[in-house]
């Protein structure tokens, strides 16, 4: 790991203030990888702070105060080139609210004095950029960007001031350096898997004598793929196969609404269940006999099965992004070509005429999950990525507040 170490004084791990920028508006696979992040150095006994946005969904608010981690909402808001009314009203709200947020985050800076700076998202740290080098700073970089000029030229001006990247699969180790990033900068670490207390021990999919419950989870839209497997329900029905669909989450209401009318029209309605959003993730795990996802695009990590694997079911993903990085083909589950509605209906069927290999499938899955993607080894990655980067010096000793307190 080559991260930078720019003089300064450096910090101690044991006494570590981490502050985290948390601004997305709805809670989805990278939302809920960096809420783990946040559990996961609250376990560790670290001192932190959450910045979310004046816009951030409720949900994500009360996750935070689940938590245990305070947060400070500033007028953190969006810069749109689509000409829409949305996009133009989420513009002009930001540009007018800048020298607000730009306040707030100067008087939270001085009053929390954090050691460490997370970013979730490559655009808050232009949001941010004069103050990015105040501390050791980080990009946890879990989405995808076009590879382009304007996005090459932002990650440009953001490696001038960042300490280091963290992409969270080796398929984003690899987009960081089309997007221009120094390899020296990046250190690939995988999210994990929270365990509490009540979780389950012992599989339970492919109960004797009843339907397989072939499960989808996630934002509901063109990208995921819930079409391709509407596709190969279709198939599975013709070829008499006994199964449901259950599909958790929401999204987008047009593609929805298509989608129920496709579903009708192909007599699937009693086989295509609408589970709406699920909090309680063991439950909404412990329904599916398969886990399913199908994505059009490339999945920066692939959360979704990775927590599948966690619990013990087999899963069916497409050959995208990170998704290889979890899923190990004929091992705990298949991998199959994206948009491909054939070859995904033949997989599951053979899951559900071999019940007994599916469930070793699960097995499989999870004694990586728990061997590979746990807690620990997260956050000892982190504090390796921490602890070997000092404090960058700032040229003016530290930016002092309206009461003359600065951190330095």
């Amino acid at each position: 790991m080559g991260l930078r170490a720019d003089g300064g004084s450096s910090f101690s791990l044991n006494a570590m203030r981490i502050l985290t920028v948390c601004t997305s508006t709805e809670i989805f696979g990278a939302e809920i990888m960096s809420l783990n992040i946040l559990l996961a150095f609250r376990r560790r006994g670290y001192q932190q702070l959450a910045v979310t946005s004046s816009w951030t969904d409720v949900n994500c608010n009360k996750r935070l105060a689940e938590l245990g981690v305070a947060e400070v909402a500033l007028p953190l808001g969006v810069l749109s080139k689509r000409i829409s009314p949305r996009a133009l009203w989420w513009t002009s709200n930001a540009l007018v609210r800048a020298p607000e947020l730009w306040l707030g985050w100067h008087r939270t800076i001085n009053a929390f004095c954090p050691d460490v700076l997370l970013l979730t998202n490559p655009k808050q740290g232009l949001w941010l950029y004069p103050w990015l080098d105040m501390q050791a700073s980080f990009l946890i970089e879990s989405s995808m960007k076009a590879v382009t000029a304007a996005n090459r030229w932002m990650y440009a001006q953001l490696q001038r001031k960042l300490s280091g990247f963290v992409a969270v699969s080796r398929f984003m180790d690899g987009h960081l350096r089309d997007l221009g990033v120094d390899p020296k900068l990046i250190r690939v670490i995988y999210n994990y898997c929270p365990i509490s207390s009540g979780d389950m021990t012992d599989q339970v999919g492919f109960r004797l004598n009843s339907l397989v419950r072939v499960g989808i989870a996630g934002q509901i839209s063109r990208h995921k793929g819930h079409d391709v497997l509407f596709e190969a329900a279709k198939l599975l029905k013709k070829r008499g196969d006994n199964f449901e669909v259950l599909v958790f989450g929401a999204g987008q209401l047009e593609y929805v609404s298509n989608l129920e009318e496709r579903i009708k029209l192909a007599g699937l309605i009693h086989q295509w269940k609408w589970m709406g959003y699920a909090e309680d993730q063991q439950q909404m795990y412990r329904s599916m006999d398969i886990c399913v996802v199908p994505s059009r695009f490339d999945e920066p990590f692939g959360m979704v099965a990775l927590e599948a694997l966690r619990y013990g079911v087999p899963v069916v993903a497409a050959r995208r992004g990170g998704l290889p990085e979890i899923v190990d083909h004929e091992i705990s589950g298949f991998l199959v070509e994206p948009d491909n509605a054939v070859e995904l209906a033949d997989r599951l069927k053979w899951l559900i005429e071999n019940p007994e290999r599916a469930r070793s499938m699960g097995r499989r899955g999870r004694e990586k999950v728990l061997r590979e993607f746990t807690q620990e080894r997260m956050v000892s990655e982190f504090e390796e990525v921490f602890g070997s980067t000092r404090r960058k010096s700032h040229t003016n000793g530290g930016l002092p507040d309206a009461n003359g307190i600065s951190c330095k």
